[in-house]
């Protein structure tokens, strides 16, 4: 392995180290959770008139740093540059959906993601899963459909669009298997790629620039995105990963809790349940796919 690939394992392995208790490594994970919340919060109320593309430009730019930690031969890596092309693809529609939908059914369409890994990975690689799974399945698939129809505060187009961009994101994860490669590398060849291809899309469309307020904004949210990111990696670097994945299924509630107190976003009693079902049987689902792997 070269030097800059283990350059990159041990910054992973040296800031996971610090964690050898459960609890830390939970409490990481929460705050990477936090920091994620709080820059979608923050991208809504202050960068609603602002252009998607300003908005990628500078999480994307907050990511290109990570260079220095990386192993450059991943930008060589077919594997890589595709996982890349998907998550540039799913954050920009990420981003649209926070600006332009609901944050509500923003974090509802992201916690679908389990559920599309399972459907790909049963065609790609003919898995096959008992009937307990199959039922989760098609009740999942049942409620969305209803909720995202029922609440139209949830199935607004942007929200549609990403729950797009998270299937195309699953299914390129379910192809892909990324074993043992540094999750540093994918972060820095996705964000660098994403922050050269950017800057040609605002020129080609000659966007504005951001007002001063505007960028302060943009560079806060950027921030607290990528710290959110990298405390994401390093608490699944710890050997604690089941417990850590699982601080993820607070995100939802959350989301849907601080939309009504800050957004004023009316959640009816229908969508709450809905929601609360669909958590558990993703959970569920997610942890039959686990056992049967």
């Amino acid at each position: 392995m070269s030097q800059p690939g283990v350059s990159s394992n041990d910054f992973i392995l040296r800031a996971s180290a610090r964690f050898t208790c459960k609890k830390w490594s939970v409490f990481i994970a929460l705050l990477s959770l936090l920091l994620y919340i709080g820059s979608d919060f923050l991208s809504k109320i202050l960068l609603s008139n602002i252009p998607v593309s300003w908005v990628s430009l500078f999480r994307f730019g907050f990511g290109v740093p990570l260079l220095l930690c990386c192993n450059f031969h991943a930008f060589k890596n077919r594997k890589v540059i595709t996982f890349a092309s998907a998550n540039i693809i799913n954050s920009i529609c990420g981003v649209y959906a926070i600006l332009a939908g609901s944050l509500s059914g923003f974090a509802l369409a992201g916690q679908l993601s389990p559920v599309f890994i399972v459907f790909f990975s049963v065609i790609l690689f003919k898995l096959t899963y008992n009937m307990k799974s199959w039922l989760l399945f098609s009740i999942i698939v049942i409620i969305s459909h209803f909720l995202f129809a029922f609440d139209k505060n949830i199935g607004s187009q942007a929200n549609y669009i990403y729950i797009g961009s998270v299937a195309f994101q699953a299914f390129v994860f379910s192809r892909l298997c990324r074993n043992n490669d540094s999750l540093v590398s994918y972060l820095a060849v996705y964000n660098t790629y994403g922050f050269i291809l950017t800057p040609l899309y605002i020129f080609y469309n000659q966007l504005p620039f951001p007002d001063t307020l505007s960028i302060h904004g943009l560079v806060l949210s950027g921030i607290l995105a990528m710290a959110g990111s990298i405390l994401s990696i390093i608490s699944l670097a710890t050997p604690f990963r089941v417990e850590v994945s699982s601080v993820s299924y607070i995100r939802l509630p959350l989301t849907l809790l601080l939309s009504w107190l800050l957004l004023g976003e009316s959640t009816p009693a229908l969508t709450w349940g809905g929601c609360t079902i669909i958590l558990l049987l993703v959970y569920l689902l997610n942890k039959t796919a686990s056992m049967k792997k």
